[in-house]
């Protein structure tokens, strides 16, 4: 392997190392703790990526500053309901385990949240 090939090489790890750690550090839930925060005007809902879940349980966190009642829906991949809450938006943050997930992609979706000036959806393995 020649010497500009090898630079090269360790160029790209040293990268993807940094740009995991700087993810880690800077709070955004990279990997297996994907977290959002959205903030008003929520008009369509928020929605949170869990990508290459491994299976298993995911706890599902939740915060809001808001009035009214809200829902959250787990989706596997293709669209597939597999985990419903409805919540109150005045309650403290709260969080709820879903069991016997087959490994996939997922996406939280919030909805019902006309009334808040922010929430937070998290997810946890």
């Amino acid at each position: 392997m020649s010497l500009h090939r090898t630079f090269a090489v360790l160029g790209m790890a040293v990268g993807l190392l940094a740009m995991n750690s700087a993810a880690m550090a800077d709070g955004s839930g990279a990997l297996a703790n994907p977290r959002k925060t959205c903030k008003a005007p929520i008009i369509l809902g928020c929605s949170l990526s869990i990508p290459n879940f491994p299976g298993g349980t995911i706890a599902i966190d939740f915060d809001a500053n808001g009035t009214g009642n809200g829902r959250w829906i787990l989706f596997q991949h293709g669209a597939w309901r597999k985990c419903e809450v409805a919540y109150d938006l005045k309650a403290p943050a709260q969080s709820w385990l879903c069991h016997g997930l087959p490994a996939d992609n997922y996406v939280l979706n919030n909805y019902g949240q006309s009334n808040t000036s922010w929430h937070k959806l998290g997810a946890r393995y």
